[in-house]
């Protein structure tokens, strides 16, 4: 199992515009979301999924935070 299908929601494996939905949401997004939540946790897991893709690259740690904030 790939990872993007790893992390969508139950139900959706099958449906790549799900994935693609995930993928497409850009840090300022995903760190404006997390501030507007006023969540302590969810905040500092989007920055530290931030920081790991700056320094390891890939797309899973954007896959994790569209995640997190949707589920939040």
């Amino acid at each position: 199992m790939n990872n993007t299908l790893a992390l969508m929601p139950r139900g959706d494996q099958g449906n790549l515009g799900a994935a693609r939905r995930f993928l497409e949401r850009a840090w300022p997004d995903l760190v404006a979301q997390a501030l507007a939540s006023d969540d302590a946790h969810l905040i500092k897991l989007i920055d530290s999924c931030r920081e790991q893709e700056r320094a390891y690259g890939g797309v899973v740690w954007r896959e994790a935070a569209s995640r997190a904030v949707a589920d939040g």
